[in-house]
């Protein structure tokens, strides 16, 4: 979990002083080396009244506070008010948390982090259940719905129980006779791997208004998990999958990142996680490869980062939008994420670029006196107000701090809310509504200002079962709010039920927001008519970037060979600062030429004759492991303006997936290609090393080539010398002559050799 952060942000990145961190005896910054590095709060901000100097030590240096004590050093904006919802001994070490639709809130819990318990004894972690009985604002009713677990940490309620990871599985959790706790445990999807390290685990469990479950895969472990239908992924340390809540299907959605842990989804359909030692807040792109540690891109190249400063610290954990209006309008539509190492929680507002997102630093949203202060989760809840999962810890590091460390706390842990009261405390205090979330009206909840109350609308649309209700979604098409309608659509496409010119008046739709979502279903659909097929090629032109890429990412997962062209024009028009416009249209070609039906539709010779164009096409082949690539890429080299010492990476690409029969012809074109000696040499390093890793390839070609350059290097050398005069050297006798030839001996006392000395 966020150990792993903490801990690579301090070895690699987050140093605060000059000295080295040391596991068992830190060395602290000064109170000034601290002031000056951690991020200067604007107008408004919330700062503790005088520097701290606690941030960079992996062992904070105070003891532990009561849970009163610890609120009283919170620091939020004038107008904020921080609550306690819970703490030790109702609950000890919370890791994430998430609402259902009855408003109640629900909780990982565990007191044996890091080490999962000995198969000697039972596992002593749980997920637990608060409940504000009688809707006054308070959440006095604590139930152990689920013990005996080991490191409970991703966890999504569900109707009739929950989906919790807790090691080595992704469990399925059922309450048969609803008495609120689990009387049947099954594995969902696993096991996935915990061996290398306790806290590369599964965490941020999200449904997705698709019906996709999305999942952070975390540091180090290397997991390879099947699903009932066959469907696997393999995933090394950092990645984001998803999968169907039945364990039916499991899919990879982006490949990299260190440790993902904590995920978010916008009204768009955008996917953003906190992440760290890369970046605090990364947008998501489908098929989309992150940096990580020293890992190589998938040929695209990595996907740009949304953000360009780390708030001190790359060890976030947990990430909220805040879309609601409980809050003042200020402090809507930004990024809240949670700072374990320097204890705050961090604020971005998002600006806009085309489709690219970008996170711009605001200052701090909560600040606090206590270096225990661990936020590892954030969620908006049904009443508009933010809730904190608080780790609270001594110890946060994982690899500069010994697991084993003493100190490490095991019981403490808090839940904190923060409302809006406003000036002189004169608001009321936030309800989750008088009556049960599951009683109201679904259909009104679908177009409310609260996006929890709208995701947990569409939760309980899915399990509807009456018989006004397709009618009810039919006419929800045409419904004034654009976030019903959007429901309405994604729910008929579940249910089976979407026709082709519901689809088509979604598609057409005046608000974008709804046009991405209608392209996002047309991905998601098994079928695809010509006449839906060419309006999503239509819209590679809408007016909204953001609405382009969904068309791109639409195209990329059902393509005609035409289609091809399309996104590469379309490519060639976009601003060269919307990056992840640019990535998504690269994505998509590259998705669409992965289809066998596709690729053989394709004449590549009439792309690269199309100038930038080809070039384009050709920098995109570099993410396909075919050997028609490699193919395609021979005809790109035979005819490209360019230097060859200019394309060596298409070079190693054909080389390590050209067909065997097709090596001769490569090498030909390579020695005709390459001018002088010195490239020739060159070019046959690169070309060997690549083909030399496949080892059932005929090398025999390319072993002759080398002996060709073997030969001339030879007879270069050779004429050298033989043109070359004995030269004399810098130094000389007394005489001023110099020194001449001498005949020494070797070791072995042989004189055979002639050296200048």
């Amino acid at each position: 979990m966020f150990f792993r952060f903490s801990s690579q942000c301090l070895i690699c990145v987050y140093l605060l002083s000059s000295a080295s961190l040391n596991a068992q005896s830190p060395t602290p910054a000064s109170p000034a080396e601290v002031a000056n590095s951690l991020v200067s709060p604007g107008p408004g901000a919330a700062e503790p009244a005088s520097p701290i100097a606690w941030y960079g030590e992996g062992v904070r240096p105070t003891g532990p506070r009561t849970p009163a004590d610890e609120l009283a050093g919170f620091h939020v904006p004038p107008g904020f008010v921080v609550e306690l919802i819970a703490s030790e001994p109702e609950i000890n070490k919370p890791l994430n948390i998430a609402f259902d639709v009855q408003g109640r809130l629900w909780v990982t819990n565990t007191l044996e982090y890091p080490y999962p318990a000995p198969d000697d004894r039972k596992p002593r972690d749980s997920i637990r259940v608060l409940e504000d009985t009688d809707r006054n604002g308070s959440f006095e009713k604590v139930t152990t719905f689920s013990d005996e677990l080991n490191i409970p940490m991703g966890l999504l309620p569900t109707f009739d129980g929950a989906i919790a990871f807790a090691i080595p599985n992704l469990l399925q959790m059922h309450d048969s006779n609803g008495d609120g706790r689990c009387d049947e445990r099954s594995t969902l999807l696993g096991p996935f791997d915990t061996t290398r390290d306790t806290h590369g685990m599964v965490n941020a469990l999200r449904l997705g208004i698709d019906g996709w479950v999305y999942a952070c895969h975390g540091f180090n472990n290397q997991s390879k998990v099947t699903a009932s239908d066959g469907s696997k992924v393999e995933m090394n340390s950092g990645n984001v999958f998803r999968f169907r809540a039945d364990g039916s299907r499991i899919e990879h959605f982006t490949y990299g990142q260190v440790n993902p842990f904590g995920m978010t989804e916008d009204n768009w359909g955008n996917w953003f996680t906190a992440d760290c030692h890369s970046k605090p807040i990364t947008q998501l792109l489908r098929g989309g490869c992150y940096e990580s540690f020293g890992r190589p891109s998938d040929g695209l190249g990595f996907v740009p980062s949304m953000m360009d400063h780390l708030h001190g610290s790359t060890a976030i954990c947990g990430l909220e939008i805040y879309d609601a209006d409980q809050f003042p309008a200020a402090y809507h539509q930004q990024f809240y994420s949670g700072n374990v190492m320097t204890s705050r929680i961090n604020r971005n507002a998002i600006s806009q670029h085309g489709a690219t997102l970008r996170a711009n630093e605001l200052s701090d949203f909560m600040t606090s006196d206590d270096p225990w202060f661990r936020p590892v989760d954030i969620q908006l809840g049904p009443d508009g107000a933010l809730y904190v999962a608080d780790f609270y810890n001594k110890i946060i590091g994982h690899y500069e701090v010994p697991l084993t460390h003493p100190e490490r706390d095991r019981e403490r842990g808090r839940i904190w809310r923060i409302v809006y009261r406003g000036e002189g405390n004169t608001a009321p205090a936030p309800l989750i509504e008088d009556k049960d979330l599951a009683s109201s009206d679904v259909f009104e909840q679908l177009s409310n200002t609260n996006a929890t109350v709208r995701r947990l609308a569409r939760r309980r649309l899915r399990h509807l079962e009456d018989d006004n209700v397709l009618a009810s979604l039919q006419s929800g098409l045409r419904n004034l709010n654009p976030y019903h309608r959007v429901a309405c659509g994604w729910e008929l496409l579940h249910r089976h039920q979407l026709s082709e010119s519901e689809c088509l008046l979604l598609l057409c739709d005046d608000d974008a927001v709804v046009r991405s979502h209608a392209l996002r279903m047309v991905a998601e659909s098994d079928e695809r008519p010509a006449s839906i097929h060419q309006q999503v090629c239509e819209m590679l032109h809408d007016s909204d970037a953001r609405v382009v890429r969904f068309a791109a990412e639409a195209i990329g997962t059902y393509a005609e060979g035409k289609d091809v062209t399309l996104l590469l024009d379309r490519l060639q028009q976009v601003d060269q600062d919307d990056s992840i416009l640019r990535q998504a249209l690269r994505i998509a070609v590259r998705d669409a030429l992965n289809q066998e039906r596709v690729a053989s539709q394709i004449d590549a010779f009439a792309i690269f004759q199309s100038g930038s164009k080809g070039d384009l096409f050709a920098d995109i082949l570099l993410g396909l492991r075919t050997s028609r690539a490699a193919g395609w890429l021979l005809v790109y080299l035979d005819h490209s303006d360019r230097p060859l010492d200019t394309q060596i990476k298409y070079v190693e690409h054909a080389s390590a997936l050209i067909k065997s029969e097709d090596v001769s012809k490569l090498i030909s074109l390579l020695k005709r290609k390459s001018t002088g000696f010195e490239l020739q040499r060159a070019i046959f390093l690169r070309a060997h090393n690549a083909l030399d890793k496949r080892a059932t390839d005929s090398k025999e070609a390319m072993d002759a080539w080398g002996e060709e350059l073997s030969l001339e290097w030879y007879h270069q050398f050779v004429n050298s010398l033989e043109s070359r005069s004995v030269p004399s050297i810098g130094w000389s006798c007394g005489t001023e002559e110099a020194w001449p030839t001498q005949i020494r001996q070797s070791e072995d006392g042989v004189a055979d050799g002639q050296f200048r000395s």
